[in-house]
């Protein structure tokens, strides 16, 4: 483990969720994509990617309802 005592099972693991209404949303998972193809994951970057598209077409859709993040921290094995 780290400095930071996490238990990793599968209740307790953290987990981090960008929901599409956050109008950061296409950035922050685009940035994620790229960081798959510098490791070598095209597969997975190809899957974001499809996910990238999904939130597009949400977010074109539902323009009323982006937002700014504004979600607080939530301790693991507190998340749903």
């Amino acid at each position: 483990m780290t400095d930071i005592d996490v238990p990793l099972t599968d209740d307790d693991m953290p987990k981090f969720t960008i929901l599409a209404q956050d109008m950061l949303a296409v950035e922050a998972v685009e940035a994620y994509a790229g960081l798959c193809r510098e490791h070598g994951l095209h597969w997975q970057a190809e899957q974001v990617d499809k996910a990238i598209a999904e939130i597009r077409q949400w977010q074109w859709r539902n323009r009323d309802r982006l937002k700014a993040p504004d979600h607080a921290h939530v301790p693991a094995g507190e998340q749903r």
